[in-house]
């Protein structure tokens, strides 16, 4: 935390930043701890390495500046707008970033620690391997964003929107994101550890070997004509969840609970179910061709028009399940076809 400036000094601050600007000068690691340059414009300038530790710049103008390395620990950047800015390995430790706007920019490898955002707007940014480490952001903006190899880490996300956005070995650790939106998100090996994600809409998403580890909460959350390819589901709590026409292919959803979901036409072939709880299901028109259900509990289900060509049906507890209208053939059930 650095100390404000004196009015006189800061007075002197912003002239030689306006001259910088007028007359296209490089101003490469200029100090500005603890100045107050709100609403200046700073725009298309080259202020790579700055300090702006503490400094007020609420609805400051940084569009299309040359920001790399460049230091906003413990600033206020409340209604700022960051544009089309190059912002690669810059530390936004404990900044406040209420309703900033970094649309089109390129922030990989940035820092944040502990920063709080409300209504942010990060979309179409580049946020590949960046780092959240215990941010408190709600209702944030990353639609369209690459977030490849980046960390949400014991953080506050609730209400993300993460439309169309690019996922690849993104990981979230222990992080509070209930009614998140990664509608037609895209990428491989996104990781969830722990956590609570309810009320989350993944809906037409295609996440191939999506694992998730510690119980994550993934209750009333929607996956409606979303693909998870070979994901890892094991242990999730996805009470009363949609899967209704998606794609679940070879994906390992043994010891969830699954009470009250829908997977009304799923495609959910060789998917394990081992030790799943599967009550007050809707599998009808699902296709479970050579799905495994060992162990799994499973009672008062929908199976109508399902395909349980060639399942796996070892020690499963039935219960008030009717499969009249199902394909069984070739099913087995503790080690007899029928």
């Amino acid at each position: 935390v650095a100390s404000p400036l004196t009015p006189a000094n800061n007075e002197d601050l912003c002239e030689v930043l306006k001259f910088a600007k007028e007359n296209n000068i490089e101003t490469k690691g200029r100090n500005c701890r603890g100045a107050d340059l709100s609403g200046l414009d700073l725009s298309k300038m080259f202020l790579e390495e700055a300090d702006f530790t503490s400094a007020s710049l609420r609805g400051t103008i940084f569009d299309e500046s040359m920001l790399k390395n460049v230091c906003f620990a413990h600033a206020d950047l409340t209604g700022a707008s960051l544009k089309y800015c190059h912002l690669g390995e810059a530390n936004f430790g404990e900044t406040i970033l209420d309703g900033a706007n970094f649309y089109a920019s390129l922030i990989s490898d940035a820092s944040f620690a502990k920063t709080q955002a409300v209504e942010a707007d990060f979309s179409m940014s580049q946020l590949q391997r960046s780092i959240f480490m215990e941010v408190n952001f709600k209702s944030v903006n990353f639609t369209l964003c690459d977030l490849g190899e980046a960390r949400f880490i014991e953080s506050n996300i609730e209400g993300g929107r993460f439309l169309n956005t690019e996922v690849e070995q993104l990981a979230f650790i222990d992080c509070q994101a209930r009614k998140s939106i990664f509608f037609e998100a895209k990428g491989k090996l996104f990781l969830l550890i722990g956590g609570d994600l309810s009320d989350t809409d993944f809906s037409r998403a295609e996440l191939e070997s999506f694992s998730l580890a510690n119980n994550t909460c993934l209750d009333r959350c929607k996956f409606r004509e979303s693909k998870f390819y070979r994901g890892n589901f094991r242990g999730a709590s996805l009470i009363n969840s949609n899967f209704s026409n998606s794609d679940f292919t070879e994906s390992d959803l043994s010891e969830t609970n699954l009470t009250d979901s829908n997977f009304f036409k799923g495609y959910l072939q060789k998917v394990r179910f081992h030790r799943a709880r599967l009550e007050n299901i809707d599998f009808t028109g699902a296709d479970l061709m050579e799905a495994n259900f060992l162990l799994a509990d499973m009672r008062n289900c929908s199976v109508k028009d399902a395909n349980f060509f060639a399942a796996d049906f070892m020690k499963t507890t039935f219960k008030d399940v009717d499969f009249t209208e199902a394909n069984i053939k070739r099913t087995r059930l503790e080690g007899f076809r029928f």
